[in-house]
C-alpha cells in the first residue's frame, strides 16, 4: 500500500501513527512569504590565494644527517650485521621441507621495515633524540 504524494505517517514513540498532509514550504504562504532571492555565486567563492608552501622541502635534520655517517662501534649492530644474523636465525630454525633442497636461496633479502628500524635504533643511540616515540 502506498500513500498518495501529498500525504505521510507521523511516527512519534508512544503514540500512535497519524496519517497527515505534507507541509510543502513552496505552497503554504507561511513560507513563502519568507523566501528570498539565492545570492550570487561569485560573491560565495574565496579569491584563490598563492600556495606559499608548495615549494618547500624539508631537509634532513643536521644532528642526523652525522649520526647517519658515524660508523657503529664494536658494540652494536650495524643494520647489514642484523640483516645476516637475523637470516642465519631463521635457515637455522626452519625445518628442512620434504622433496627441497634447503640449498636454494631466495636471492638478497630486500630492504624492509626491520632495517628501517635498526638505522632509527642506531640513530637513537648516536644522538639521544628518541625517534620512535616510546620513551626510552
Amino acid at each position: 500500500m502506498q500513500l498518495p504524494a501529498d500525504q505521510e505517517l507521523v511516527l512519534v514513540a508512544g503514540s500512535p501513527p497519524v496519517r497527515a498532509l505534507k507541509l510543502r514550504y513552496y505552497e503554504d504562504q507561511n513560507f513563502t512569504e519568507r523566501l528570498k532571492e539565492a545570492p550570487g555565486f561569485a560573491a560565495a567563492i574565496p579569491v584563490v590565494r598563492q600556495d606559499d608552501w608548495g615549494t618547500e622541502v624539508r631537509s634532513i635534520h643536521e644532528g642526523l644527517m652525522q649520526a647517519a655517517e658515524i660508523e657503529p662501534d664494536g658494540d652494536g649492530l650495524g643494520p647489514q650485521k642484523a640483516r645476516d644474523a637475523a637470516r642465519d636465525r631463521a635457515q637455522v630454525s626452519a625445518p628442512a621441507r620434504p622433496g627441497r633442497s634447503q640449498t636454494k636461496s631466495r636471492g638478497a633479502p630486500q630492504p624492509s621495515l626491520f632495517d628501517a628500524l635498526v638505522q632509527a635504533d642506531s640513530l637513537e643511540q648516536a644522538t639521544g633524540v628518541d625517534l620512535m616515540g616510546n620513551g626510552e
